[in-house]
């Protein structure tokens, strides 16, 4: 069954197929070259830079993609045209470039493309002689320059045949066109100074035509960078005082009619005078109050800089403050006079006093110095703080508590002790430890002591020790028979007030050898009885005694032909006693032995000759025994 169609559901119909229709199209992009026009002259070999707009109805310009043709050749590719879309190609012509023709193209995300061409008309440069000669000397090739600034150029031309006054000169920009057109002067220099160029980077060219329309040209490129714009800067804090550091804040970065990204230098001004400060930031240690601080933020681009941004202040008076504060000795006892010691800082370099609050047990105690007395203010386990406040001259500055002590119980005093005796010999005397001055205790405690021996560093007793044993205190002596040659004996008193140990009373004394020392007065038999003589009886030798006198600390022995003498005298048992009898032949006679016990010695005596009359006499040596008669 056919239904009727109504009108209402026809035009729904055709407006859905409309909407489709509109939503699926796509609009062709638009191109024209604005920087030449056909049958515009370029000269050949020298570049140009073109230059075309380039629009699409339904994407923006910088989403398509243009290509540049010259010649036939595809010389760009891939440019992006920026927002506005306007997009450059820098081209070289030649003669024979055929055809002799620019063109751009550009296309869309969706394939659609547009273009657009120009025919040219390429002079041919004169060469050799007929050529005039032409040279760009300023500014020099590559460089840069601000948009704006003044830029000096200086060409020089010459010509075989004309001279260079007659010279038509041509200065052309591949942004602006024709700048200049002043002739040389008679040394064939064009010099003028321009500042009305474009921003951007420019080919310039400077031909020179002669008389017969012979011309030749010189190409730089120099590039006329467009300044950022000043900053808007402020510093932080505002106002600061001695103690702030200075932070350069940028509040409104600086913009690039080019685009490019920025970088900031930092300059420091202090009073008007520049500083070497180069970062945003100034430490407080580098400023003084009431100092007038500026910051100038001076933007560049990568080629140039802006004008700078700016901002001040004055700084302030800064607080004193303390840094730190802390109760002297601790820990401390009842009869020390505590002191509250305190470092201060001022920012601004001024003197500062403080005054301190004193609390025992969290109540007011003391004045406001900087000592408390525990002999009045308080005793053992009070709690003691302090608290510090500083003072510039101008302002206090915050107020500081220090730890809180615990005053603790006062050990007895040190003991005076001594050791007897204070030269002791070993295997010989016993070591006594006696307490000199008893010790006393600030809390008025008992006192008790403890005694205990060191031998070299190490305790005593070890093992195979006698002792120690008691005289007086327990352990207060040692044994002899503990004691040898050379070792250091301490004694170490400890006084306790049932709390507390005292510093240890301590007194030392260094064991000394056992020396036997015979009695080196007498007379003495010798066995056996020493008989020789030679030299035709000169020399006789009758010695049956031996008689020894300790002189004023010398030991002299007689007996033999000469006394025989020991200078000084012997220390212990062992002796040697030497004696010269001088004449024609010269004698000398020793005598050394060592003492077994007080009354008997062995030893060697010994006769020995040298002379021109000694004859038939030789050394001799006799060993001998000497009892004491």
């Amino acid at each position: 069954m056919i239904r009727p169609i109504s009108l209402l559901t026809i035009l729904l119909l055709s407006m859905g197929c409309q909407e489709a229709s509109i939503g699926t199209r796509n609009a062709t992009p638009t191109v024209t070259i604005t920087s030449h026009f056909d049958d515009d002259q370029v000269v050949e070999g020298i570049p140009f830079t073109t230059r075309a707009t380039a629009g699409d109805a339904d994407n923006s310009a910088d989403t398509l993609v243009a290509k540049w043709f010259a010649g036939g050749d595809l010389v760009c590719q891939n440019e992006a045209p920026d927002e506005e879309g306007l997009t450059e190609c820098e081209i070289t012509l030649w003669a024979d470039s055929d055809p002799p023709r620019i063109q751009v193209e550009v296309r869309d995300n969706r394939n659609a493309s547009a273009s657009h061409a120009v025919d040219l008309e390429v002079l041919e440069q004169a060469t050799g002689g007929d050529a005039p000669h032409v040279e760009i000397q300023e500014p020099s090739d590559g460089g840069l320059s601000g948009q704006g600034e003044p830029i000096t150029f200086r060409g020089v031309v010459s010509d075989l045949q004309d001279s260079a006054t007659d010279l038509s000169l041509s200065w052309t920009s591949s942004i602006d066109g024709e700048f200049n057109v002043n002739g040389a002067d008679s040394n064939g220099t064009a010099l003028f100074i321009e500042t009305g160029l474009s921003g951007g980077t420019h080919v310039v060219t400077l031909t020179a035509t002669d008389t017969d329309g012979n011309f030749a040209s010189a190409v730089i490129t120099h590039t006329l960078n467009g300044f950022p714009t000043a900053p808007e800067v402020s510093i932080n804090p505002d106002p600061p005082s001695s103690s702030d550091d200075l932070l350069a804040n940028i509040d409104v970065e600086s913009t690039d009619p080019e685009g490019d990204s920025i970088t900031y230098r930092y300059t420091w001004l202090r009073d008007g005078i520049p500083t070497a400060d180069t970062s945003s930031l100034i430490a407080a240690a580098s400023t003084n109050r009431a100092e007038n601080w500026t910051v100038r933020v001076t933007p560049n681009d990568g080629l140039s800089n802006g004008p700078f941004g700016e901002a001040s202040v004055v700084i302030e008076n800064a607080a004193p403050t303390i840094q730190s504060v802390t109760i002297a000795p601790d820990p401390a006892f009842t009869d020390d006079v505590i002191t509250a010691v305190s470092t201060t800082d001022d920012a601004d370099g001024d003197p500062v006093t403080v005054t301190y609050a004193w609390t025992v047990n969290g109540q007011p105690a003391g004045g406001n110095g900087d000592t408390l007395n525990g002999l009045t203010d308080f005793d053992r386990d009070d709690l003691v703080q302090v608290e510090a406040t500083p003072n510039d001259g101008s302002e206090d500055g915050q107020t500081v508590g220090s730890n809180v002590i615990v005053i603790a119980n006062s050990p007895p005093t040190e003991p005076v002790v001594s050791v007897a005796p204070s030269a002791p010999v070993e295997q010989a005397d016993d070591l006594i430890c006696t307490i000199d001055a008893l010790s006393t205790d600030p809390d008025g405690d008992l006192v008790s002591y403890g005694f205990a021996w060191e031998v070299d560093g190490l305790s005593y007793p070890q093992l195979g020790h006698l002792g120690p044993f008691t005289t007086l205190f327990p352990d207060d002596s040692a044994d002899m028979f503990d004691t040898f040659d050379g070792e250091q004996w301490e004694c170490l008193v400890t006084a306790n007030d049932g709390t507390d140990d005292s510093t240890p009373g301590t007194d030392m004394v260094t064991i000394g050898q056992y020396v036997f020392l015979p009695d080196y007065d007498g007379t003495f038999d010798i066995s056996p009885t020493v008989n020789y003589f030679c030299a035709g009886g000169a020399v006789n030798i009758n010695m049956t005694t031996m008689v020894f006198a300790d002189i004023a600390g010398n030991l002299q022995v007689t007996g033999a032909p000469t006394p025989m003498r020991q200078i000084p005298g012997p220390t212990d048992e062992n002796f040697s006693a030497t004696g010269v009898l001088l004449g024609t032949c010269n004698e000398t006679y020793v005598v050394s032995g060592s003492f077994s016990d007080n009354d008997n010695f062995s030893g060697l005596f010994e006769a020995q000759f040298n002379g021109i009359l000694c004859f038939n006499c030789q050394d001799q040596a006799f060993p001998i025994t000497g009892t004491r008669q």
